[in-house]
């Protein structure tokens, strides 16, 4: 799978520390409002980099991104990949 990188969350930007230990661990990472326009395929990637890359996943998973509650936006294809909230304005010159 191919395309475009939309987001992305590194745990130095929220300035979280993990320290791995021997066995089994668990890391939680949480996206809120992500709106992506219907008819798209999401593919997540993982990797762990500690000055150099140690492991890392292709294609961990693919989600196909359905209908939703998008009310009034358009899931045209040659629209943008995700759905923001704006508002227009008009003023006579």
């Amino acid at each position: 799978m191919t395309g475009t990188r939309i987001i992305s969350s590194w745990t130095d930007e929220k300035d979280v520390k993990i320290d791995l230990i021997e066995g089994t661990q668990k890391v939680e990472c949480r996206f809120y409002q992500l709106p992506i326009r219907p008819g798209r395929q999401v593919m997540f990637e993982l990797w762990m980099f500690d000055g150099a890359l140690l492991d890392q996943i292709e294609n961990a998973r693919i989600l196909d991104v359905v209908e939703g509650n998008i009310s009034g936006f358009s899931n045209r294809a040659d629209q943008g990949v995700v759905i923001c909230n704006y508002d227009w304005r008009f003023e006579k010159a």
